[in-house]
């Protein structure tokens, strides 16, 4: 079964990376890596990256979809480093049990992050439960 993950507004234009962040999953995002990738607005679903491409990289979904996608349209799935998340990161972040929601941290708190969602909502999700979206892909 594919989970899907909703996103409620587009972030076109608006991404605010913090660029450390940027550099340290840039590096991640190379062949072989498991991440969650954007299919079509708001629809989120897990792949592997294959290759670079012209956007940046080729996407192979776990249902078997392909597509060459930019670095605003992938989170790596994998739990940040603690200096990887502050404020301004954009992540996908839980906001109901098996759902990921893309937003930006607002202020980090121990191991808890304070969100602001793209659609408006805000909410709280551990560190751990984070996946940073973006990066510079080479």
């Amino acid at each position: 079964m594919i989970t899907r993950f909703r996103r409620s507004a587009s972030v076109s234009g608006l991404l605010a990376i913090n660029c450390l962040a940027s550099l340290a999953i840039a590096s991640d995002l190379v062949p072989g890596a498991v991440v969650w990738a954007e299919w079509s607005t708001n629809d989120w679903h897990r792949g592997t990256i294959q290759r670079p491409c012209d956007a940046g990289m080729h996407v192979a979904f776990h249902d078997g979809d392909k597509a060459c996608l930019n670095a605003a349209s992938i989170a790596l799935d994998r739990a940040p480093q603690a200096d990887e998340i502050r404020p301004g990161v954009r992540v996908l972040a839980p906001w109901v049990i098996s759902h990921l929601y893309p937003g930006q941290v607002v202020s980090i708190s121990g191991d808890r992050a304070q969100m602001a969602y793209d659609d408006g909502d805000t909410g709280g999700a551990t560190v751990r439960d984070l996946r940073i979206i973006g990066g510079d892909i080479p």
